[in-house]
């Protein structure tokens, strides 16, 4: 079933006015995929496969399986300088993990690599306000949530977000990521567990951790001395409210 063209009409970019794209307008299908009018689509990497490069070379990794959520990051000093495109890998059994595709400003792919391996399933995750990828382990057994520094300057470290008993890891089918960042003297941040009973839960670092610095907010996650909360319906008012207890919070 094609749907009906947007009744809001085209949408414009409003730098520069150039592209102009017609929502729902299907009116064209590029690698088995239905585009709306104005949109285009390039395929530039297969599971398993090695990925081609624009010099003509190949990456030595073939790119990951199960790709799943991802992120587009700018680079640090601005878009003239590419991007990155990173990606999960829901693999099980140590095989997941988050792959990386770096781009130049003309779209062109540069490089690819694992930024993070030898985890499992990972699904969700989310981006943070200083510029790095959160990506959450979603299985039964011990499973945690990662920070991956996109450009691969700083490794990736377990945060303290997933086990608020300090040890990294518990059993938690992790999902996605987001933050609120209205109030910077205390950031807050939230992740979800992808089971029937499974709490919003929401983390504040401690005083002493949050800082502005971008260089040093990476720490914030790695605070465990944090708070963790977990939101409590009201379904007679229609209202929420956070509270510490977990089991409440289920």
């Amino acid at each position: 079933v094609v749907p009906e063209p947007s009744s809001t009409g085209p949408i414009i970019t409003p730098d520069s006015g150039l592209y102009t794209y017609y929502p729902g307008n299907l009116n064209q299908v590029k690698l088995g995929i239905s585009l709306s009018q104005g949109l285009d689509i390039e395929l530039v990497a297969k599971s398993g496969e090695k990925v081609q490069y624009a010099n003509g070379r190949r990456s030595s990794d073939n790119f990951h399986r199960w790709a799943d959520a991802a992120y587009c990051f700018p680079h640090p000093d601005g878009m003239d300088q590419g991007y990155v495109y990173v990606s999960n890998s829901e693999g099980d059994t140590g095989r997941g993990g988050v792959g990386a595709i770096y781009f130049d400003k003309d779209d062109n792919v540069l490089e690819y690599k694992m930024l993070l391996k030898q985890t499992t399933k990972n699904c969700g995750g989310g981006h943070t306000p200083w510029g790095t990828w959160v990506s959450c382990e979603e299985h039964s057994g011990a499973s945690g949530i990662f920070q991956v520094d996109p450009w691969d300057n700083r490794p990736p470290e377990l945060t303290a977000l997933g086990d608020p008993s300090g040890n990294g890891k518990r059993a938690g089918m992790w999902e996605s990521f987001a933050y609120d960042i209205s109030n910077p003297a205390v950031p807050r941040f939230f992740f979800s567990e992808d089971v029937r009973n499974g709490p919003v839960r929401r983390f504040t670092p401690t005083s002493d951790t949050v800082t502005a610095d971008k260089s040093k907010m990476w720490d914030m996650l790695n605070d465990e001395d944090g708070t963790h909360e977990y939101v409590l319906l009201n379904r007679d008012t229609g209202t929420f409210e956070w509270t510490r207890n977990l089991n409440e919070g289920r």
